[in-house]
């Protein structure tokens, strides 16, 4: 049977499974039945995502299917990104900006440049009354404090909004600019590029005192005064990552109360989990979800005592039993200092950093510690590193969503003894070779973590002994097809 002998409400069946540039891609221009269906289906779309599409596409779809849709659309994600330069301005021209998109609910900016079109955009959305939902992706702005409030002020006037993502990119560290506008509906905030200090903490919820969710990234200052953070009884969501003292992090958790979902990333900062549990138990009530990631270094050779003592103290009965928490730690050896990485279980991280070496030890509380648990199935980022390693017995690390690998290659060993991937989503690999007698072996693992990632657009040596080009087998490494 031919495909377009098909019912009109068949191939609308069809087009619902297809994104909206590739059923341009696929249908536009074929004949005029379809290039009609197009127009029929456009009408009832709600979400449209442009990121793909190429300019020719965008100018048809803005002439041909926009005037009949611009007051059906719900959401919308625009990009100014490299692969579509400029759209943001093609698709909204002076013929239709974006206030004509009068029941717009949620609309995402990826890649924005400039402040000032930042600011025209929010003060077309400021006269659609429907929208709720603002993200602001990748951008890369000027790190120029004044107009920053401004853009904040801005977005703290949008009336009806209430879930906003904030995701800047600076030359330089910048410190969240808050609004000194209120906003009574904004519930749900993500801050992202920014780093935030208690006094701005206190700041961001006196204008924002609805707040239900918020993941930043607090830092401290000298003049940081923590009696100046009220109590947030709203916030029942938060994401921290920090590099604050263990004493900042819980006068923070003091004053929220209400929590029930936590989670937390800490650098050079460790919390046994005797003192979590105090903590838990003394400030939140509520607390049904925990996950944490907790990351330090020690000049201690006692290492593997070390080790011991902290996997004890998420042992007892709170852990275990009450709570059914479970966590692992691992170790490792690395100029002079040994790390450690104290993490829940399931991880619920992007990123995971690990160091097979032969001062690599492991421990966990999960009973057995089952295969299961060596599931890493939410990292998307994984930073390895591995050299020789004599009398290291351990499962298999398994991660089965990577997309950015990074890989750090020493002496003879073979690294899928210890680390099972999928390869399928893998978008970037770099490899850093760190050892002058390279073996064969780590070239054909090499070779066949390339022969295995059909998606790969990015490779990187980061470092290369200059007499291993001299051999026959390193040009080995090149026969890959992308």
């Amino acid at each position: 049977m031919h495909f377009e002998l098909l019912a009109n409400e068949l191939l609308f069946d069809v087009f619902e499974y297809l994104s909206f540039v590739d059923l341009l891609n696929g249908f536009q221009n074929l004949n005029n039945r379809f290039d009609n269906l197009i127009v029929d289906y456009c009408q009832t779309c709600q979400s449209l995502d442009f990121r793909l599409i190429s300019k020719e596409n965008l100018n048809f779809f803005r002439r041909r299917y926009l005037p009949s849709v611009v007051d059906h659309i719900e959401n919308i994600y625009l990009s100014d990104s490299d692969r579509n330069p400029y759209e943001i301005d093609l698709f909204l021209s002076r013929l239709y900006p974006i206030y004509r998109f009068t029941n717009l609910k949620s609309i995402s900016l990826e890649s924005l440049y400039s402040i000032d079109k930042l600011k025209r955009l929010l003060n077309d959305l400021k006269q659609i009354p429907t929208l709720n939902s603002l993200k602001l992706i990748e951008s890369y702005l000027e790190n120029d404090p004044k107009k920053l409030v401004e853009i904040m002020n801005q977005i703290w006037s949008l009336e009806n909004l209430q879930d906003c993502y904030l995701d800047f990119s600076f030359s330089s560290k910048s410190y969240f600019i808050v609004s000194t506008i209120f906003s009574c509906s904004i519930e749900n905030l993500t801050i992202k590029g920014f780093q935030c200090s208690f006094e701005e903490l206190a700041f961001l919820y006196e204008h924002t005192p609805n707040l239900k969710s918020l993941p930043i990234e607090l830092t401290s200052s000298f003049d940081d005064d923590q009696s100046k953070l009220l109590l947030i009884p709203t916030l029942t969501q938060l994401n921290l990552k920090t590099s604050v003292s263990a004493d900042f992090i819980v006068s923070l958790l003091k004053k929220t109360p209400c929590l029930n979902q936590l989670t937390i990333q800490t650098k050079n900062v460790y919390i046994s989990g005797n003192k979590w549990q105090l903590i838990i138990e003394n400030y939140l009530f509520y607390l049904q979800k925990f996950d944490f990631q907790m990351e330090f270094s020690s000049e201690t050779d006692e290492h593997q005592e070390e080790l011991d003592r902290i996997v004890k103290s998420f042992e007892n009965s709170f852990w275990i039993e009450q709570r059914q928490w479970f966590i692992r730690c691992f170790s490792f050896k690395q100029n002079d200092l040994y790390f450690y990485n104290v993490h829940s279980l399931p991880f619920h991280f992007k990123h995971f950093n690990i160091n097979f070496n032969e001062n690599f030890s492991c421990k966990s509380t999960v009973p057995t510690d089952e295969q299961s648990s060596f599931k890493y199935n939410y990292v998307q980022n994984l930073d390895c590193s591995y050299s020789i390693v004599d009398s290291l017995c351990l499962p298999k690390f398994q991660f089965e969503n990577v997309q950015n690998l990074t890989l750090s290659i020493g002496s003879e060993m073979n690294l899928f003894e210890f680390v099972k991937c999928r390869y399928e989503n893998l978008r970037s690999v770099s490899i850093r070779i760190v050892d002058y007698l390279y073996q064969h072996e780590q070239i054909q693992q090499i070779q066949s973590i390339l022969d295995q990632s059909p998606n790969l657009f990015h490779l990187a040596f980061t470092f290369w002994q200059r007499n291993f080009s001299k051999t026959k087998k390193v040009n080995s490494l090149f026969h890959f097809h992308w």
